[in-house]
């Protein structure tokens, strides 16, 4: 494996295994807490997701490193707002509507073609700037959709948006680490199958 390939993929995993230690609203619960709100439903899909993690670095690990390239893009698809959006109205007990597929699962299946496309035309060109045009608009769509309520102090019930970074760190540090660590994963990978020197 290449050294550069060995240090980005150490550093995602560094990454991941510090996001449980950082500050954010998850982590600020106890445990006990924590499993009460995971029972009833209330902790979301990305703690779920995420564990995906380990199954793309085993992979790696048994030198699988295409199928840990596509586990780790599906990762990186799905540790979305949008697709968590997407399993409420999988998972709804209520009749699915038009209005309701166009609002919580349309956009998904729209941001899943677009960023499945670029990722396969990087892939099979093998071109370094194909790839980065998908992890600028990988990048692009997390700070648009997934920032939630990260940039937001709740006074009460009532939220006041704030620009202060150290806030947002405070409030969703963990899940920065999760966003960050699976596309250092991917860039890695992405490094180690394409051959040196080729860009185009």
């Amino acid at each position: 494996m290449k050294k550069k390939t060995k240090y980005i993929i150490a550093l995602a995993t560094l990454i991941y295994i510090t996001s449980v230690f950082l500050p954010s609203r998850l982590t600020s619960y106890d445990l006990e807490t924590f499993i009460s709100f995971a029972k009833s439903g209330q902790i979301g899909y990305s703690t779920y997701i995420i564990l995906t993690f380990p199954i793309a670095l085993i992979l790696v690990h048994f030198k699988k490193l295409k199928s840990g390239f596509i586990i780790s893009t599906l990762l990186l698809l799905t540790n979305t707002t949008l697709f968590e959006n997407f399993l409420d109205v999988v998972f709804s007990k209520t009749e699915l509507t038009f209005q309701l597929f166009l609002n919580r699962s349309l956009p998904f299946l729209i941001y899943s073609v677009v960023l499945i496309g670029l990722c396969y035309q990087a892939f099979k060109k093998l071109s370094w700037i194909r790839y980065y045009i998908f992890i600028g608009v990988l990048i692009t769509s997390y700070v648009c959709f997934n920032e939630s309520n990260c940039t937001f102090i709740f006074l009460s019930d009532v939220g006041i948006k704030t620009y202060n970074p150290w806030i947002w760190f405070q409030n969703c540090g963990t899940y920065y680490a999760w966003w960050t660590a699976p596309i250092l994963l991917n860039i890695g990978l992405f490094n180690q199958i394409i051959p040196d020197q080729r860009y185009e």
